[in-house]
């Protein structure tokens, strides 16, 4: 997918995630304006992906007074009648359309992106994760996933995260407290960049989760790389945290595996 522009452009942040985006639905920004609803198959769904555990069979994005869906191809035969009955549904019901369509739930979540330039804070304590501090992630990743097996992969992981610039941390009394990540993106991942965060139970409610993203955040931006923020529609915490960060929200999504 081709470059968004001039990343020293505050509206370039707007155009590339908005391409990203669109990239799922097999098209380009232009594709989200307009009212109403379109339906369309994408070569994006049906095949694994990056950063995705299983591949995609619908996604649909619900903006104000729009709705786009993209569908496996696989998956045609499935969606007929489906557009006339999210015509005559309100945003606040799609959960209950895409249910009765497909008799399951479908996942919900909310889209964020940057319209200009990043004004965070300075990085005020954070900073980012070099290789030596693998010991120190592999017992801050344990505290934080107390369920998960850790190995190799692990390490990879982290190694990846470092050479990305991606994993930046706060300390507090000596131990990481706090450490942002980011999952492998399907496409335009020299552009585009989408920050994730942990914080130990014991260090949560102090405002770190806020600082260490702020500072991967102008990381990112300085080095050409637009952030965009992705978290499940019930995730308040969140959400105010991307808002908190600058982000303006896009959609609301709605997604079903293959």
């Amino acid at each position: 997918m081709p470059s968004a522009g001039d990343p020293t452009s505050g509206q370039w942040f707007e155009s590339a995630a908005l391409r990203y985006y669109a990239g799922w639905f097999d098209s380009e920004p232009d594709f989200f304006t307009g009212k109403g609803v379109r339906v369309v198959p994408s070569s994006r769904l049906g095949i694994p992906q990056p950063g995705h555990s299983t591949p995609l069979g619908l996604l649909c994005y619900a903006g104000s007074g729009w709705v786009r869906v993209a569908h496996a191809r696989v998956w045609a035969q499935r969606m007929g009648g489906l557009q006339s009955k999210i015509e005559k549904a309100t945003s606040a019901n799609l959960s209950g359309v895409f249910e009765d369509h497909f008799r399951v739930p479908a996942w919900r979540g909310v889209k964020f992106y940057l319209k200009t330039s990043p004004t965070v804070d300075e990085p005020d304590g954070a900073f980012p994760l070099e290789q030596e501090d693998l010991g120190d992630y592999r017992d801050f990743f344990a505290a934080v996933h107390p369920r998960a097996e850790i190995g190799e992969w692990l390490d990879d992981y982290f190694y990846a995260l470092v050479g990305r610039h991606d994993a930046w941390a706060i300390r507090d009394t000596g131990i990481l407290a706090a450490v942002t990540d980011a999952p492998d993106l399907p496409w335009m991942g020299d552009l585009i960049v989408e920050p994730g965060i942990n914080t130990r139970p014991e260090f949560r409610r102090r405002g770190y989760a806020a600082r260490v993203c702020g500072a991967m955040i102008r990381a990112a931006a300085s080095s050409g790389r637009a952030p965009i923020w992705s978290c499940g529609a019930g995730n308040t915490a969140s959400q105010a945290l991307a808002q908190r960060l600058g982000f303006h929200r896009f959609v609301e999504s709605y997604s079903l595996p293959l």
